[in-house]
């Protein structure tokens, strides 16, 4: 039975293969960015280590005249998830020019890729009376952001396509007062993050109790739905 004592649990690694080659090529200063390339097969992995190593033009540069056609490739995608995210914004902004402040529940965005943590969550959420938008990638978190004008954002550090420390920062450079709640498995993650001293932004350690997580949210948004 479901209930504000139901623990949500860590689930799976807390570090995928991709970080840790983030991480050896921290160490080396970088200089093995193609020989990790060549041993990944995902785009979107491809895609996340390009675009974390390559901090600058001149890099980007490098890279591309000795993999043309991955960088190409790379670059597509990465502009086509820009282009989503900003048609969902734009749609998003149509849409609340018509809709009433009032009528209009409080809404959290949570953004899980574990399937039973993200329904779990959301189930909690909307018995205590709120709005709830589910999304399962940061990709998806990013375009439903945009589209749906969250009150607050409920987002794991570890996801698939944009993790929850790139949404939080995309989140304030537009929005740097709405609420931000990461979940993370790991201590040590919200004390490094706790440095870039963003407004309103909370931290979640996994496991937790779902009533913790509802005191939480209402700290942030104040009296809960009727």
């Amino acid at each position: 039975m479901k209930g504000a004592e139901q623990v949500v649990p860590v689930h799976g690694a807390q570090r995928t293969d991709e970080d840790e080659l983030l991480a050896t090529l921290s160490e080396e200063g970088g200089g093995g960015l193609e020989l990790a390339l060549s041993s990944l097969t995902d785009e979107d992995a491809m895609l996340k280590l390009v675009m974390e190593k390559c901090t600058s033009g001149d890099e980007l540069l490098k890279l591309a005249m000795k993999r043309p056609e991955l960088v190409a490739r790379l670059l597509a995608r990465s502009i086509d998830e820009r282009r989503e995210i900003e048609n969902a914004r734009q749609e998003g902004a149509a849409a609340r020019a018509n809709e009433s402040v009032a009528q209009r529940k409080q809404t959290v965005l949570v953004a899980e890729d574990d399937v039973d943590s993200n329904a779990t969550v959301s189930w909690y959420l909307q018995q205590r009376g709120y709005e709830v938008i589910q999304a399962h990638n940061g990709l998806e978190a990013m375009q439903l952001f945009h589209k749906c004008h969250p009150d607050l954002v409920l987002c794991d550090v570890y996801m698939p396509r944009m993790n929850g420390f790139k949404i939080l920062m995309e989140i304030k450079s537009c929005s740097p007062d709405l609420p931000v709640l990461l979940m993370t498995g790991s201590t040590s993650v919200s004390q490094v993050f706790e440095t870039f001293h963003y407004n309103n932004v909370g931290f979640m350690t996994k496991p937790f109790r779902l009533g913790e997580l509802g005191l939480r949210v209402q700290s942030f948004l104040g009296v809960v739905n009727d």
